[in-house]
């Protein structure tokens, strides 16, 4: 086929558009790495003091935790979708360039979280909330110039088939039907500008063995009030909530 002007230019244009995009990703696993070493300096150093659940290691613990947290902050769809942006040679060179850290695969992330331990992960969150605090970052946003705001609320996480644990929740509709599933109440700062971050997590779960009522969100709410005064005990607080408190 004879190459024509025009379709030098659509050529021209295509690397052009490709070579920016490559540019793009770079700047942003840029940034995103500069923003963490400015609010977060101690993140690795924090990651590894975390208790491992492994006994033969392909990836330290910090590899795969920041992988984690990087496919959320990228806003991946999955971790298929993730790992298709490891493929890509440059984005894995810059990545792992940047942060100084290999990029596993997300299946092994995926079988590592499994097993870590849910209070490794919870003292983590806590630590880095309070580095912002410390940090002055939310002291704008305080209602009447005081008080921070924190939402609690109940969220579904997962509805599951029957025997997935001894703990889940479940109801039973008109027809017979029973549905098991797990929520979560959660404590979130959050701020008049969108900011929203949590700041403790409480399952809504029933106890192992026998039981007279199951588990409710205000029951596991006393648990969360719990937490927050315990992590949090200077902190100002207004709670923010719906009529069910």
């Amino acid at each position: 086929m004879k190459t024509t002007p025009k379709n030098k230019n659509n050529k021209r244009s295509l690397k052009k558009q490709e070579k920016k995009k490559k540019r793009d990703k770079k700047n942003l696993v840029f940034k995103l790495y500069k923003t963490i070493a400015h609010y977060f300096p101690d993140l690795f150093d924090r990651i590894r003091e975390m208790e491992d659940c492994r006994q033969k290691k392909d990836y330290e613990l910090t590899e795969l935790i920041v992988a984690g947290i990087m496919m959320f902050v990228l806003k991946k769809e999955s971790r298929n979708a993730f790992n298709n942006e490891r493929e890509e040679e440059n984005f894995k060179k810059n990545y792992e360039k940047i942060f100084k850290v290999r990029l596993p695969h997300m299946d092994t992330l995926d079988k590592v979280m499994r097993g870590l331990k849910e209070r490794e992960l919870e003292r983590l969150k806590t630590i880095l909330v309070k580095n912002l605090l410390k940090k002055r970052t939310f002291h704008k946003y305080r209602l009447s110039g005081g008080y921070h705001r924190i939402a609690i609320d109940g969220t579904h996480v997962m509805t599951v088939n029957e025997g997935h644990c001894d703990n889940c929740l479940h109801r039973t509709s008109k027809t017979g039907k029973t549905t098991y599933f797990h929520n979560v109440v959660e404590a979130k700062l959050i701020t008049d500008n969108g900011f929203s971050v949590s700041l403790t997590t409480e399952w809504i779960e029933n106890p192992s063995g026998d039981y007279d009522k199951q588990d409710c969100e205000r029951k596991a709410f006393v648990r969360l009030a719990e937490t927050l005064k315990k992590e949090y005990p200077q902190l100002p607080i207004c709670i923010v909530a719906d009529g069910l408190y």
